[in-house]
């Protein structure tokens, strides 16, 4: 039986390390949450080098179906369809404001004000994250973090809705996740066989 690949995306904030819980903890599935390559994350730029880089990464992965989780997939999903015969896509959604205010809840934690939205040429950003900076769009147009992060709920889904690959991308509603009928649905789509397929609630990650 020939490799399934899985990519799920998703803003951020909005259920991905549910469904990645979900999805790996089903038999023969090895699904990660932001797997930790060496090459580090994907930028939100498209990079060519980290993208054939992250490709051999993820044919590494051992099991009938494998994959990873991350918001910064976005941008090389068209890629990695045209270099894995089985890719399939799932895309995970939250309502705007409920994924604004649970960014704004994680990025203004310990009393360290991270804006990954807005670039360092802007005076009123007040600390640099080396490492998760690059792999949000810079939205200097914006007045405000909040503004920023509502514009980029709206970039991400218009970009998702206008990807072009091979097999339909599954979309899923957060709130839906935990119902039966609709991991079901998850289950079908992904061609997980019956005897492998574990039904149950997951809610990882609140906020």
């Amino acid at each position: 039986m020939s490799k399934k690949y899985v990519i799920i995306i998703g803003t951020g904030r909005c259920g991905t390390v549910s469904i990645a819980k979900l999805i790996d903890g089903c038999k023969n599935c090895c699904v990660y949450h932001e797997y930790k390559a060496p090459q580090g994350i994907l930028p939100w730029n498209f990079n060519i080098n980290k993208a054939r880089q992250r490709l051999k990464e993820l044919q590494s992965f051992q099991g009938q179906l494998v994959g990873d989780t991350a918001f910064y997939y976005l941008n090389y999903i068209e890629f990695f369809d045209n270099h894995l015969d089985n890719l399939k896509v799932v895309h995970i959604w939250r309502d705007k404001e409920e994924v604004v205010e649970s960014f704004i809840r994680k990025t203004e934690k310990d009393g360290i004000l991270r804006n990954h939205w807005h670039s360092s040429k802007r005076k009123d950003k007040i600390y640099k994250d080396s490492i998760w900076d690059i792999a949000f769009p810079d939205l200097d147009y914006t007045a405000t973090k909040r503004e920023a992060i509502a514009e980029y709920w709206e970039l991400y889904m218009n970009r998702v809705r206008n990807l072009k690959t091979k097999n339909e991308i599954f979309w899923v509603y957060v709130y839906d996740l935990n119902k039966e009928e609709k991991q079901k649905e998850l289950f079908d789509y992904l061609e997980i066989p019956e005897r492998d397929r574990v039904y149950r609630f997951v809610w990882e990650n609140k906020g």
